[in-house]
């Protein structure tokens, strides 16, 4: 009985890890927004936080500025087109890797935002699924007020399908551009999960093969254990 509790138990849990979720969020509460880098606060335990995986920093481009509450830059680029944003290295990044043995699949990314009011006009979203091209910005965003809420780009159909069953990094480019001067900042947080990635994080199928298997050979000996014994 014990061991049908633990392959059920098994089966559940793999199954919940499989359903559309927050998979990585980052909550810059407390954060003096001039941190180099920052660990997300929320993870699903088959998404990786080594070699930078779940890591936030920053191109070359914006420079770290202090604003509580928030992963903030000034020094973004001034130019008006992607293409420039993108030479002038004026981008956040952040990378996603799944554990050794698991696949995951992007569906969303959302991101609160905070400007000055000469801080960067125009936002894309670029990832290393395509060589962040500007030929291939997932979405971009146009955000003239002081606070922008929940900005989403939809990773389903923003890519056709190229954010599914990936086995290796994904390294997302967050860029900015159309600044008003180079004291404008613009920085991600307003309250809770100001940054957040959904979608499912599930073992590999042969993974999956190897796990059902191991419980089910252990079925059998315990079955035959259990005959001997009566």
């Amino acid at each position: 009985m014990k061991k049908l509790l633990i392959f059920f138990g098994l089966t559940a849990l793999l199954s919940a890890s499989g359903n559309g979720q927050i998979i990585l969020a980052w909550d810059f509460s407390g954060k003096d927004g001039d941190e180099e880098t920052v660990e997300a606060t929320t993870r699903n335990s088959l998404i990786s936080n080594s070699e930078g995986s779940a890591f936030i920093s920053r191109g070359d481009g914006p420079t770290a500025s202090g604003n509580d509450d928030r992963f903030n830059s000034n020094t973004w680029s001034e130019a008006n087109n992607l293409a420039s944003a993108i030479s002038d290295k004026s981008y956040l990044r952040f990378d996603i890797a799944p554990v050794a043995g698991a696949e995951m699949t992007f569906t969303s990314l959302t991101f609160d935002m905070k400007r000055s009011s000469t801080g960067p006009t125009s936002f894309a979203l670029l990832s290393s699924i395509d060589g962040f091209s500007d030929l291939a910005a997932i979405e971009t965003w146009t955000l003239t007020g002081a606070t922008n809420n929940d900005n989403t780009a939809d990773l389903v159909t923003g890519l056709g399908g190229k954010f599914a069953n990936l086995t290796s990094n994904v390294e997302f480019r967050l860029y900015g551009y159309n600044a008003g001067g180079p004291s404008g900042s613009a920085g991600i947080g307003i309250a809770g999960d100001d940054l957040f990635i959904e979608g499912t994080v599930i073992p590999e199928p042969s993974t999956y093969a190897l796990i059902f298997g191991g419980i089910a050979l252990g079925f059998v000996v315990w079955r035959k254990r259990r005959q001997a014994a009566a």
